[in-house]
């Protein structure tokens, strides 16, 4: 592929799945909650660039923002925030999860994944690149169902059993 690797934020399903939960989360009026919603939002808008009006504006009028020249390092502080919000996801394991909670992540999960299936999709279809033109390959699709379905069938068994024991919590976290 031709990207760089500094163009991708690359959380992995686990990540993406725990950091969903993590957003979600009871924990949602704590500080490490703000913090890593605060760094996802800024993150991710800075690193679309002059796609955004914003960016254009920091650039030109923000002291020292030109040395931050390649919008896709900003999503290091993306990376960040959703980190914060996969420990969180963590945390939210270790406690317990109620069931009107797995039934949120559950759907906010599901309709993330189909929002990034539709967003290939449409990438693949409206790339005015060439080498961005094509959907990947059946094995790819693959792949991203048996992790998907893998870390999920896992998150909604341990929010079946209840509370998990910490050593399980701490294996699970190490995924």
């Amino acid at each position: 592929d031709p990207l760089f690797a500094e163009y991708v934020a690359y959380l992995g399903t686990v990540g993406l799945a725990l950091g969903t939960l993590g957003g979600l989360s009871r924990a949602g009026r704590s500080a490490a909650w703000w913090l890593g919603g605060a760094l996802i939002g800024v993150g991710f808008v800075l690193a679309l660039g002059v796609a955004t009006p914003l960016f254009p504006l920091l650039y030109r009028f923000a002291p020292g923002f030109g040395f931050f020249r390649a919008q896709a390092r900003w999503l290091a502080l993306f990376a960040v925030g959703a980190s914060l919000w996969g420990g969180l996801g963590v945390q939210a394991l270790q406690q317990g999860l109620e069931p009107p909670a797995a039934r949120r992540w559950l759907l906010a999960w599901l309709g993330l994944a189909a929002l990034i299936a539709a967003a290939v999709w449409l990438g693949a279809r409206f790339s005015p690149e060439a080498e961005y033109a094509g959907l990947p390959q059946a094995h790819v699709w693959l792949g991203w169902a048996i992790g998907g379905g893998g870390v999920t069938a896992a998150i909604a068994a341990v929010a079946l059993l209840g509370r998990p024991a910490p050593r399980a919590a701490l294996l699970f976290a190490g995924l």
